[in-house]
């Protein structure tokens, strides 16, 4: 599948410059509790990321509102039975997460190969740099969602979704959708969590299977 990777990044680099939005800080007391002076600028640099492929696909000037488009897309697009356009290019949101910070990362992500992956018609047993991301439920950003939660009934839904499933389970998926315009994006704090609920996000299994025998 081909697809444009130009235009994110020239938005990226272009907020860099022109900052047409208004950045959130990850300065609060509970982020510097789990992330270190030298994380928390990992912490922009990675919403900053998620930034440009929402403004790059919903064609909004203000980021805050991408957001929500992008996200009432995704349910519309569900609601139509379509299953198959709602994530960003997996490989690129991949190529940009492993190349984060080790330490970083695992604080918020794990990454692995799986033992078996099942499409249709193609069974593979832990194939080679078949590799897959998902939220790692032991990590720092969990505890810290387990903390927020203790003060705001969204993100204990949230934590309490991904402690039951090891993941973004599809109760906080389908939750989040329907509530996220209760959300302010330019609250750094639900930025951060609207970034990392779209780089999480995964392409079907038949496309995955399909592009990794097409190597």
């Amino acid at each position: 599948m081909k697809t444009n990777v130009f235009l994110p990044i020239c938005i990226f680099v272009a907020m860099g410059c022109s900052q047409p939005n208004q950045k959130p800080s990850f300065e609060t007391p509970l982020l510097k509790k789990y992330f270190t002076e030298t994380e928390r600028p990992l912490l922009a640099k990675m919403v900053q990321f998620t930034d440009s492929l929402v403004l790059a696909n919903t064609k909004e000037t203000q980021v805050e509102e991408a957001y929500h488009v992008y996200l009432d897309s995704i349910q519309s697009l569900m609601k139509n039975g379509d299953w198959m356009n709602y994530s960003f290019n997996e490989p690129e949101k991949q190529e940009f997460l492993f190349n984060l910070d080790t330490t970083f990362f695992i604080k918020i992500w794990e990454k692995s190969i799986p033992r078996i992956v099942k499409a249709k018609d193609t069974t593979l047993y832990s194939p080679e740099n078949y590799f897959t991301h998902s939220l790692n439920y032991k990590g720092e950003y969990v505890k810290y969602l387990k903390e927020k939660g203790m003060e705001n009934d969204f993100y204990k839904s949230v934590h309490e979704g991904i402690e039951t499933a090891g993941d973004i389970s599809p109760t906080v998926f389908g939750n989040f959708l329907l509530k996220h315009r209760e959300l302010n994006f330019n609250d750094a704090e639900n930025r951060l969590w609207a970034s990392i609920f779209i780089l999480r996000m995964s392409d079907p299994m038949e496309l995955k299977v399909k592009r990794y025998l097409a190597r």
